[in-house]
């Protein structure tokens, strides 16, 4: 379980906690395709409550875009 803050609307701060899965590079076997490095989101708090159900599923993919780039950077 990881946990990231990040910065909504240049000014409100959500934590956010899921799951973080390394991105796998191509192996010389060719059996274990390469895979993106990915950031299930379990959790988005917003002041200590629950909001993950007011986003769309657009908002929600960049939430994902921006933890996996706090993380990996």
């Amino acid at each position: 379980m990881k946990n990231v803050t990040i910065t909504w609307n240049e000014t409100e701060l959500l934590e956010v906690s899921g799951t973080y899965t390394k991105a796998r590079p191509m192996s010389n076997d060719r059996i274990n395709p390469p895979e993106d490095s990915d950031f299930e989101i379990d959790k988005i708090l917003y002041k200590g409550i629950e909001v993950q159900g007011l986003f769309s599923d657009e908002d929600y993919y960049k939430i994902q875009d921006k933890c996996l780039m706090l993380i990996e950077n």
